[in-house]
């Protein structure tokens, strides 16, 4: 049996939503960690067999096979091909899986994975739109109440006696050495520099660089303190009736509706993970050869 190698892998910045990277393409953004990994390993693109991207939100600029629209966008020869992934949050990781799959196999001997998503260009459950994307049996398995992350993790939460403060507690600790490793230059190896101006002419470009932003701890024992406990129940309740209108498109009320909750999704979200919605992380693009 054939092993798989990772024989580099770079990625962007990881910006916020509406931030520095907001005003580029997701094809250009994908294009430039492209380009950076053939300049640094002196790699011919057209010794590439596959280019296999993940992304989660396949509507707007990240449709049409967004993985092929950053080989092209490249520059790299016609006869790249590309094709996309979609494993929701795993869908990069899953590229990477699948990328090692067909190396093991024969069926590829340079291959490159990694993935997009803009959440300032194509917001969250953009691709969803006004329609059901389970349909009525799986309505009918999960009992009126939609997939939902917030439940899954109450549920894991009530499950193995994991307190509030327990979870805000490693989430801080996680962050904090995130932000001194990439402080320490630690990262400096994997991130690609990205001038927003000038992004597609190419990886060499200037990054404002300063000490990393977190939540120190002061702050978030202040913090902490203002904000509401949720529970199970009070996320299904949330998710029941968000269910029981989203099932009914035609209702003149729907559409301000759902706006509606859209907007408390994101204000519930951001109490409970102690983050300011703007704040979220809007970029992460990773890669590998």
């Amino acid at each position: 049996m054939r092993d798989a190698v990772i024989v580099d892998a770079v990625r962007t910045p990881v910006g916020k939503r509406k931030g520095a990277l907001s005003s580029l393409h997701p094809a250009a953004l994908s294009a430039l960690v492209l380009n950076a990994l053939a300049e640094r390993n002196a790699i011919d693109p057209a010794v590439v067999d596959d280019v296999v991207w993940g992304c989660v939100a396949q509507a707007g600029e990240q449709t049409m096979d967004i993985a092929r629209n950053a080989v092209l966008s490249a520059g790299w020869p016609l006869s790249v091909p590309g094709t996309t992934v979609d494993r929701q949050c795993g869908s990069s990781q899953q590229s990477v899986h699948f990328a090692a799959a067909g190396l093991i196999a024969g069926q590829y001997d340079v291959v490159v994975a990694g993935g997009v998503e803009s959440m300032s260009r194509v917001p969250m459950m953009n691709v969803v739109g006004q329609s059901n994307p389970f349909g009525p049996a799986l309505d009918s398995r999960l009992g009126g109440v939609p997939p939902h992350q917030g439940i899954g993790a109450e549920t894991i939460a009530e499950r193995w006696g994991l307190s509030r403060t327990e979870l805000d507690e490693f989430s801080l600790a996680s962050h904090e050495k995130a932000a001194a490793a990439q402080d320490a230059g630690r990262f400096a190896g994997q991130i690609v520099p990205v001038n927003p101006a000038a992004a597609v002419r190419g990886p060499k470009h200037v990054v404002k660089t300063g000490k990393t932003p977190v939540l120190d701890g002061k702050e978030w024992r202040k913090l902490i303190d203002t904000i509401p406990t949720y529970t199970l129940r009070d996320l299904r309740d949330r998710a029941l009736a968000a269910a029981s209108y989203l099932r009914r498109p035609g209702d003149s009320q729907f559409r301000a509706f759902k706006l509606d909750v859209l907007r408390a999704e994101a204000h519930l979200i951001a109490e409970i993970t102690t983050f300011n919605p703007d704040l979220f992380p809007a970029f992460g693009l990773s890669l590998t050869l």
